[in-house]
Formats: structure tokens, sequence, C-alpha cells
């Protein structure tokens, strides 16, 4: 289906990969959390991501190792949520 996908539009690719990620893997596993980022949902990764208050350092890592579309919204997003949510002077300030 992927590789129909892909063949088809960039954006049934990145429809077919959201569906297959969400079928496949768990939500807290970063490979979920990967394949999500390099279909394009990069903001709303980082949104729906569970216990990033313990992983963000492997998040920052996936994002900057990835270079997904729109990298620095997304290392934002996730400096706002580190900030917001868990306080994390620290975390926040690498993300910006």
């Amino acid at each position: 289906a992927l590789i129909v996908a892909n063949h088809v539009s960039a954006a049934a690719h990145r429809r077919v990969a959201a569906e297959y990620t969400l079928r496949n893997f768990a939500k807290t596993s970063l490979s979920h959390f990967a394949l999500q980022l390099l279909s394009g949902r990069g903001v709303d990764a980082v949104r729906d991501y569970p216990g990033l208050d313990r992983t963000w350092t492997s998040v920052l890592s996936c994002i900057l190792a990835n270079r997904p579309p729109n990298q620095i919204v997304v290392l934002r997003a996730l400096g706002d949520r580190l900030w917001v949510d868990f306080r994390s002077i620290a975390g926040a300030h690498l993300c910006y």
C-alpha cells in the first residue's frame, strides 16, 4: 500500500503512512513518533506523544536526526510543550 500510495501522490503517501503507523506501533514507541514525523504530522506528533516528560531527549534526537518537514516549527512545538506542560527550562531552551 505504501508503494502504491507513493506513486499516486505525496498526500496519499502521507495518509497511508500515518494509518500504517497507527495500526502497527504503540503510541509510546519512538518508532511511532518518527513515522508520524516523516508522514508530515510533526506538530501533532509532538502534541500527542505520551510520556514526553521522561523521553523528551530521545524525541529531540529523533527530530534532529530525521529533519522532518517544517523542522523549526516542530522544534518550537516541542519546546513549548516542555515549558508549558512540564516547566522544563533546560529542555525548552535546547529546543528553541
